[in-house]
């Protein structure tokens, strides 16, 4: 049995915790306005300020404001789940003793960090 690499833990538990506070933030959007008073609400959306400025950057032009939080989460989503698992499963491969791994450390060396 493996066990997590640290670093792993160290990026992707952040992401969770945006990617859910983002959800959250539009849930309660529905409910409350996004100015309100509400301390929850302020605190949501003091927490997600940086996330939502990115968000904003590659967001399609034609979303409106009030989906961005939605759309940062699937962002984060998309990169927890398939970006980060991705590059992850791609080095532990490289690092394992297959004839692949041989291969690959030839042509792409950033991967065995030679």
């Amino acid at each position: 049995m493996q066990s997590a690499p640290a670093l792993g833990i160290l990026i992707d538990l952040p992401l969770g915790l945006f990617m859910w506070t983002c959800l959250l933030r539009f849930v309660l959007s529905i409910f409350i306005s996004e100015d309100s008073k509400v301390a929850p609400m302020r605190m949501l959306t003091a927490f997600t300020h940086p996330v939502m400025k990115v968000a904003s950057l590659i967001a399609p032009g034609w979303m409106i404001s009030r989906l961005e939080p939605l759309y940062a989460a699937l962002v984060i989503l998309v990169l927890r789940y398939y970006v980060f698992h991705w590059s992850s499963a791609m080095t532990y491969m490289a690092r394992s003793t297959c004839r692949w791994s041989q291969c690959c450390c030839r042509f792409i060396p950033i991967i065995c960090n030679k």
